[in-house]
């Protein structure tokens, strides 16, 4: 009856042949149109409901398309992390190599260059009190550590500072890139030219007061001059590879009273 519409309920009725055959018939029909109407409610839920499974479906398409995006980056991301460990392996194993191959020209080499620079150190007049409190990363984005303070090599050789160096959180490469004072200060000593193959390259102290002074090594060019007085932040050089430097990287000391000592409690 559903199927045939409102004509067929009409012809029912119009098909009474009598008075009380209509009321029964029109009783038939009233039915019959209520059961329709529930019919078309009934379908119109089901279709409703049919209609948000499909929503369901088609979110849940696109949150697991989400998801294989988010692994897909994911894994880009760790095969990147990966590719930049092996290349500090090999940087750390490059250097370490020429240092063993080369070791009593390089230990020679060294205490010359530390000899300069301890020199170097005993002119600086550390003015006033240093006053930055913990020291600034100097250079922003880049946090990998190649070469820690302390003994490296097999205890053979001891490093005087951190090496910052590979690659930021974008993928960039550190070469180029600013070098930050860690600290107030003003610049104390200047190397603009360097000797391929030995000791900082191109590098700075900046004293900033109280015997507390930083020295930032193998850079590709300086920002300052002999006697400017600097910020916390300030570019003051670009990182580089000058001097004894297997790849970019920045060399950062701190020293007290002309003294290397470990950078991390000034810098943590």
């Amino acid at each position: 009856m559903y199927k045939a519409g409102n004509a067929s309920v009409l012809g029912l009725v119009l098909g009474a042949e009598d008075f009380s055959d209509f009321l029964t018939r029109s009783k038939v029909a009233s039915r019959v149109a209520q059961h329709d109407q529930e019919l078309i409610e009934e379908m119109q839920v089901k279709l409703a409901e049919i209609q948000d499974t499909k929503d369901s479906i088609e979110a849940d398409k696109i949150d697991l398309e989400g998801t294989k995006s988010q692994q897909d980056a994911k894994r880009v991301q760790l095969a990147g992390q990966l590719a930049d460990t092996q290349d500090q392996i090999q940087d750390i194993e490059a250097l370490e190599q020429d240092y063993l191959a080369n070791k009593a020209a390089i230990d020679k080499q060294m205490e010359e260059v530390q000899a300069e620079v301890d020199a170097i150190y005993a002119k600086i007049k550390s003015e006033g009190e240093y006053e930055g409190g913990i020291m600034l990363w100097p250079v922003e984005g880049y946090e990998t550590v190649t070469s820690d303070y302390g003994w490296r090599f097999g205890g053979t050789d001891f490093h005087t500072g951190i090496d910052i160096a590979r690659l930021n959180a974008k993928g960039e490469g550190i070469y180029g890139k600013p070098i930050r004072a860690a600290a107030d200060g003003t610049v104390a000593f200047t190397q603009t030219t360097f000797t391929p193959g030995r000791g900082y390259g191109i590098y700075l102290i900046i004293d900033h007061g109280g015997g507390i002074s930083t020295l930032y090594g193998h850079t590709c060019g300086l920002n300052v001059k002999l006697g400017d007085k600097v910020k916390r932040g300030q570019t003051i050089a670009f990182v580089g590879s000058t001097g004894w430097s297997t790849g970019p990287h920045l060399h950062f000391e701190v020293r007290v009273n002309g003294a290397y000592t470990s950078p991390w409690p000034y810098l943590q």
